[in-house]
């Protein structure tokens, strides 16, 4: 089936300037063709009434659309200011749930410093899950991809993916960890699966040590700062 065409659509700027156009281009070919000829002092009215309206049309083609522009920027503005709070917000909440583990977290009976206790996961899991900005960037992944494009839910897709796998470390951390005060469990073999989480749960307790995930985090993080500045 055949789509329709759609319908002849004209900007107001242009409609502006189109009647301010039609208008000079009128008064200049009256006053050329009254050289001719005597002044009708009432054709001479009504034309300067509807050269008068002609102009008032072209300044509120112009006043609706600058009125327009600004509803528009208004709008972006307001939500690229949301989209960034909860952006530092979250970013600021990772940090502090991957911060180096310290001595007193660790899980005694593991011997391996990779390995917490139960309520240490716990505590951060607590920190990255405070007042949940994850949960209100998601609430606008849609607008921020209708009002500014593909690239822009692109890096905010890739922000809210790196948190979710940074939550989903600290939950399956937490129920291992539990496992480990269970006798039935090998503790060698669960601190083993705890230490391959290390390096998405914690930043490295080694300064010299590569942080892969944290390099990524920092990275998504810093893209989608620079894809909003401009828009605030």
């Amino acid at each position: 089936m055949k789509k329709p065409s759609p319908p002849f659509r004209i900007s107001l700027p242009a409609a502006a300037m189109a009647l301010s156009m039609l208008a000079i281009g009128a008064g200049a070919g009256y006053a050329i063709g009254a050289r001719a000829r005597a002044i009708d002092w009432s054709a001479t009215g009504a034309f300067l009434q509807g050269l008068a309206a002609l102009l008032a049309a072209a300044v509120a083609a112009w006043g609706v659309n600058r009125w327009q522009q600004e509803l528009r920027f208004k709008r972006n503005s307001e939500l690229a200011e949301k989209v960034m709070v909860c952006t530092e917000a979250l970013r600021d909440a990772m940090g502090r749930a991957r911060s180096a583990p310290d001595e007193y977290e660790m899980f005694e009976g593991a011997g391996e410093p990779l390995v917490l206790s139960e309520a240490s996961y716990r505590v951060r899991s607590a920190l990255l899950e405070h007042k949940d900005y994850a949960a209100e960037l998601r609430t606008h992944v849609h607008r921020v991809g209708v009002l500014f494009g593909a690239p822009y839910r692109s890096s905010l897709e890739n922000v809210l993916h790196l948190y979710e796998c940074l939550r989903r470390a600290l939950s399956t951390a937490t129920a291992k960890t539990t496992k480990l005060s269970l006798s039935r469990y090998d503790p060698d073999l669960v601190a083993n699966e705890l230490k391959l989480l290390a390096p998405t749960l914690f930043e490295p307790i080694d300064p010299f040590q590569e942080d892969d995930f944290g390099d990524e985090v920092v990275q998504a993080f810093d893209q989608l700062r620079l894809h909003f500045r401009n828009d605030l």
